[in-house]
């Protein structure tokens, strides 16, 4: 191969990655955040099933489950229209499904978005909204312990509090401390 050639294919290559380059950034790859910007007197809400925009939205603290489920613009049963339910204030972290059947929703269950989703977006935990599945995601936490926590919580009621987690035999201030900043500050 002479020189001339050599140089020839190596502008060719510095060629064709300019152009991949330049192509790029007339159509950039936009990914999804891996983490939310908390905004004060904002709430995070998982929409599942029945909403047509699924999947974790910001809201103004104070908004009640219907004016969320008007999103939809399905229309909700007379029975169900007048359930207290649907004027209760959404609470962070919350998970909100509906039940439809020919455009018409016909129940509502109101669940917890998972330990996993919560920390990701920052909403703090409470030890009384979460499952044995939850409780595994906390370091420290496999299998048994997380059985010992649910059924803790079966026997003697909901902890209230994250420093009655205490309870638990295997939990003490070592424990606490580590998972203390996954935790609302001042559980109610």
């Amino acid at each position: 191969m002479s020189k001339n050639s050599g140089q020839l294919l190596l502008i060719g290559f510095l060629l064709i990655i300019l152009s991949v380059n330049m192509f790029r950034a007339f159509f950039p790859v936009e990914e999804s955040p891996v983490f939310f910007m908390r905004q004060p007197g904002k709430l995070l809400i998982e929409l599942g099933y029945g909403f047509p925009e699924k999947g974790i939205h910001q809201f103004i603290d104070g908004t009640v489950r219907r004016d969320v489920i008007k999103l939809t613009d399905l229309d909700l049963l007379p029975s169900l229209d007048s359930s207290p339910d649907l004027n209760k204030d959404l609470i962070d972290g919350e998970r909100i499904d509906l039940e439809i059947k020919n455009t018409m929703i016909e129940g509502l269950r109101v669940s917890w978005m998972s330990a996993g989703k919560r920390v990701a977006a920052g909403v703090p935990l409470h030890p009384d909204r979460m499952n044995e599945r939850d409780w595994q995601l906390l370091p420290g936490i496999g299998e048994s312990m997380a059985q010992r926590i649910e059924i803790n919580r079966q026997k003697y009621g909901d902890f209230g509090s994250f420093s009655a987690l205490a309870r638990v035999p295997g939990i003490g201030k070592k424990r606490l401390n580590a998972w203390n900043q996954y935790f609302f500050s001042n559980p109610g």
